[in-house]
């Protein structure tokens, strides 16, 4: 049996607006194991953006909690879990967030340097990736001079640079053409096989998530097995 890799525990979600208390996830529990494929679906606003900057740590849960390989996100310090992060969890958002003034190799590094990892070392892992996601040839091109599949090709390269446990997706295939997005999915999904690094997909795309090995629904701030 494979590893779990990623899971949450009752995890719940409330925003607090002046008087106004906003449910946005209620007990959700998920598990993901080591190289499995899942993608969360369900309507705009349901939430799904919100659970994945939980499951990432990049937002704090109202209740319950994230763990990361076995490791309890609530019981680490801010530091020690933007660390874990760093180690573990590859994020790839619906607009790519390259940082314009930097070229594709520049912004694939970064990760890589904020772990202090030498320059040139840094410097042909990013290479490296790049040229696995098919944009070599865009190496020293800022995103400004690249397309959106490019961008999105070299955001995906960003988030394994740091070889991590889990990839989690949010709407990746959202801003480009369906032709573009077809080729995401299916780099997305050679990426999986080759490095083992389980996919966690926020989609409306019904293409991309099909391709995935589970389809779970997010509906009224719960999370169920999706029945079609």
């Amino acid at each position: 049996m494979n590893e779990i890799v990623l899971q949450c525990q009752t995890l719940s979600k409330i925003y607090q607006q002046g008087d106004l208390r906003v449910q946005v996830l209620s007990d959700i529990n998920l598990e993901v194991q080591e190289g499995e494929r899942v993608a969360i679906v369900g309507s705009s606003g349901t939430g799904k953006s919100t659970l994945l900057h939980l499951l990432a740590g990049l937002d704090a849960p109202t209740g319950g909690e994230v763990k990361l390989k076995g490791t309890s996100l609530a019981n680490l310090s801010e530091t020690k879990r933007s660390e874990m992060r760093n180690r573990m969890i590859g994020f790839v958002y619906q607009f790519h967030h390259l940082l314009p003034e930097f070229t594709a190799l520049e912004n694939v590094m970064m990760p890589l340097l904020i772990r202090r990892i030498s320059n040139s070392e840094a410097r042909q892992e990013a290479a490296n990736l790049l040229n696995k996601v098919g944009i070599e040839h865009r190496l020293n091109h800022k995103p400004g001079e690249m397309s959106g599949g490019e961008r999105q090709r070299a955001a995906i390269a960003r988030a394994l640079v740091i070889r991590p446990v889990c990839l989690l997706a949010d709407e990746p295939t959202g801003n480009i053409d369906r032709r573009t997005a077809q080729a995401v999915q299916e780099l997305m999904i050679q990426l999986n096989q080759d490095m083992r690094v389980s996919l966690l997909v926020a989609t409306h795309d019904h293409q991309l998530a099909s391709a995935m090995d589970r389809i779970l629904r997010l509906e009224d701030g719960v999370l169920n097995e999706a029945t079609n």
